[in-house]
């Protein structure tokens, strides 16, 4: 089919194993299941055949060697569970074919040729990648696109669509503009059933995207009844062709998709070009989702804001040495960042006593809880350091991380480069309105806004206590799931309200703990 793929029919012949020995490969999981499609013009008689990856010779191979080694069957298999592993056969075969077995392992010549071919193949990026490939996140999204999939697969600019709904997928799927370029974009429909079959809505398709008619609805079912099985570890390697409208415009691809929480990352490797080094990109999770998410489109979205300022900083500044002073914001972040990293916070702009991050509607609307447990934890684990940082000091006052999360239905969000460094943004008033309500707060409250509140899902909303501390005559009394102005929470006689201006008309209520109603 191509120079990337072989049949189970060459297997058997080349690796010299049986059929029964091929499926119990595939049962351990040390070769991928086959890739069923049409057979090739040397396939007389067969109305479909198992496509592998070319590597699986290699990795049978391997099998053989391990075992003479004394290896058994289940130390093998755990080993092909380490994709590192794996991924070291795929490197070692990209040594010319002019190198014989003896002489991989011989220092010289031929070896450190391997060890820079090696460096290269790690060397891809999602920057410098030369074939079409994109990013579509749990919304069926487009989130980021390169060059040439505009041009090979979409026949249009996708990059300047700054509304993220415009930039559904089956939406540009069924675009007269792909369907100018592409014969057979109905079987590409059906391969986007296949990798994104996690997201996919089941059977209501009719909500798919706003103007989805409903021949494109019922097209869309009938794809998606017909998708492939769910691929092992979320991974593909589809080979897909082309059809252009001229009769010589037919390209031959290997489609790899691997899916992470983020999204899913498709590229189209021509099917004459080695994959090796695609695969391999697509496995370094942490790396590809920081160049993915880095290099996003600025989009509209929902979102919340969480703004986390230090109290009384100009004092700490005062009591410490400089170099104490720095040593400490260092570590208040080193303490600080896990926490927002664990509930999917984007890093946005900050001044020196401040955290300024968001949280993006993924798929549902997780992303509100997300936000108001992430203050709430945050709080906990800064109160802890805080308190052991002002005994090893011996400084005078207490110390306090004051939160404010505020949601916004819809901004514009994206990035500002400043040489290497990324920075996020929202163009609208949430992080005005944020840092205000952080600087409303005081010895370490959280304050959210009504709508945040009013937004969550009631099984989420239940299992906060929130309200707002009214005088009863007998001291402060926390009034449960209650909201206020601040213009009614503060003190008039000392000028404060003047500060607050602008929030004085927001809703807003506070957050005292995690609990079950």
């Amino acid at each position: 089919m191509n120079n990337n793929l072989i049949t189970s029919k060459e297997i058997l012949e080349q690796a010299g194993i049986s059929r029964a020995t091929l499926n119990n490969y595939i049962k351990f999981g040390i070769l991928p299941r086959p890739v069923v499609s049409r057979p090739g013009p040397d396939q007389e008689g067969v109305k479909q055949i198992g496509y592998f990856p070319i590597e699986s010779l290699q990795w049978i191979k391997q099998v053989k060697k391990l075992k003479q080694q004394g290896k058994s069957m289940e130390e093998i298999t755990e080993l092909f569970q380490d994709k590192n592993w794996v991924e070291g056969l795929r490197v070692v075969q990209e040594v010319p074919a002019d190198t014989d077995e003896e002489q991989k392992d011989v220092p010289g010549p031929r070896l450190k040729h391997r060890r820079r071919n090696e460096q290269k193949t790690l060397k891809v990026t999602i920057e410098n990648l030369t074939s079409p490939a994109y990013l579509i996140n749990n919304n069926l999204e487009i989130e980021w696109v390169n060059k040439q999939a505009e041009q090979v697969i979409f026949n249009q600019e996708i990059n300047s669509i700054g509304d993220v709904e415009s930039r559904n997928i089956f939406k540009f799927l069924f675009s007269p503009a792909l369907h100018r370029n592409i014969k057979n974009w109905k079987e590409l429909v059906g391969l986007h059933c296949t990798l994104l079959q996690r997201n996919m809505p089941g059977g209501d398709f009719a909500q798919t995207y706003t103007g989805i008619t409903s021949d494109e609805t019922t097209l869309l079912l009938k794809a998606y009844k017909n998708r492939q099985p769910l691929a092992t570890d979320n991974l593909y390697h589809q080979p897909f062709s082309l059809n252009g409208k001229s009769p010589d415009s037919l390209e031959n691809f290997l489609v790899h998709s691997e899916t992470y929480r983020e999204g899913t990352l498709v590229v189209f490797v021509p099917a004459d070009e080695n994959s090796s080094s695609v695969i391999n990109m697509l496995t370094q999770r942490e790396k590809i989702i920081k160049e993915l998410l880095d290099n996003r489109m600025p989009s509209m979205v929902s979102l919340c804001t969480l703004v986390a300022s230090v109290q009384n900083l100009e004092k700490i500044c005062t009591e410490l040495l400089p170099c104490q002073y720095f040593q400490f914001i260092n570590d208040l972040w080193q303490v600080a960042s896990p926490v927002f990293d664990k509930y999917y916070g984007t890093y946005g702009r900050h001044a020196g006593n401040e955290m300024l991050y968001y949280f993006i509607k993924d798929h549902d609307d997780t992303y509100l809880l997300h936000s108001i447990n992430c203050a709430m934890e945050l709080r906990k684990v800064v109160n802890k350091f805080m308190s052991e940082f002002v005994l090893q000091k011996g400084l005078s006052h207490k110390l306090f991380l004051n939160i404010a999360v505020v949601h916004e239905g819809r901004e514009y969000f994206g990035a500002i480069r400043s040489g290497g460094h990324v920075e996020f943004t929202a163009l609208g008033t949430s992080v005005k309105v944020a840092r205000q309500l952080s600087e409303f707060a005081s010895n370490g409250e959280i304050w959210a806004t009504k709508d945040l509140i009013c937004k969550m899902p009631v099984e989420d909303r239940q299992e906060l206590t929130f309200g707002v501390y009214r005088n009863q005559g007998k001291g402060m009394t926390l009034q449960l799931d209650a909201f206020a102005l601040p213009a009614d929470l503060i003190a008039t006689e000392n000028g404060a309200s003047m500060a607050f201006e602008p929030i004085t008309n927001l809703a807003i209520t506070e957050i005292t703990e995690r609990t079950s109603k």
